[in-house]
């Protein structure tokens, strides 16, 4: 191919150099333009790319942190929750104890109460009781509870005294008093000068 190329006119090879050269530098162009265009699309294909991801990681973000936030403020919440139960159950515990010692004292009232219940039972007769008293004289038929005096007689009647009180009573008066939580009935039965006598009975109140 030398030797041919060797053979030709001086012109004919000049021309046939620079074409060879020309179209050589011609296709060399291109392609180094092609590769800077590729180049360049693919890079702004990749920062279309880099925005969308930046976008859908900034909500992703959003979404984390606002997660973040609501688990701080529950674990805020919680403890002081957790403070107000451990506040509040030391309070229940003193009122516990408050409600216990009262029931104990209401306890030991009660038992008290059923004792001086029995024994004002036995101060109160629940049968009838008989007392004779002279004139002159009072009577205490139920210590604390009731006193009959008889002052005088006047006529058919006898000026009595029940715990204090004044009053005229003829023979089958009676009068009614409530006595160390039962109802008494006080009745004059009999006038023989120099004495009266008189019938008590007592009975339990009812509660109603």
């Amino acid at each position: 191919m030398f030797a041919w190329f060797a053979s030709l006119q001086g012109p004919v090879q000049a021309a046939i150099i620079t074409l060879t050269v020309g179209g050589g530098l011609g296709g060399g162009g291109t392609w180094l333009y092609n590769i800077g265009y590729g180049n360049g699309a693919r890079d702004i294909s990749q920062v279309e790319k880099y925005k969308d991801q930046v976008a859908s990681l900034l909500v992703d973000l959003n979404k984390v942190s606002e997660s973040v936030h609501q688990t701080t403020k529950m674990i805020d919440e919680n403890a002081n929750l957790k403070a107000q139960a451990a506040t509040d159950g030391d309070k229940l515990k003193t009122l516990q104890q408050t409600v216990d010692e009262q029931i104990t004292k209401l306890k030991a009232a009660t038992d008290k109460v059923v004792v001086l219940e029995g024994q004002l039972g036995k101060l109160v007769p629940d049968d009838e009781l008989t007392k004779v008293v002279q004139q002159g004289t009072a009577e205490r038929v139920i210590p604390n509870g009731l006193t009959i005096g008889v002052n005088d007689f006047i006529a058919d009647f006898a000026a009595v005294r029940i715990n204090g009180y004044g009053n005229n009573m003829h023979v089958g008066d009676n009068e009614r008093l409530e006595i160390l939580g039962k109802s008494c009935l006080v009745e004059l039965v009999k006038i023989d000068k120099p004495s009266a006598t008189f019938v008590i009975s007592c009975f339990k109140i009812q509660s109603r």
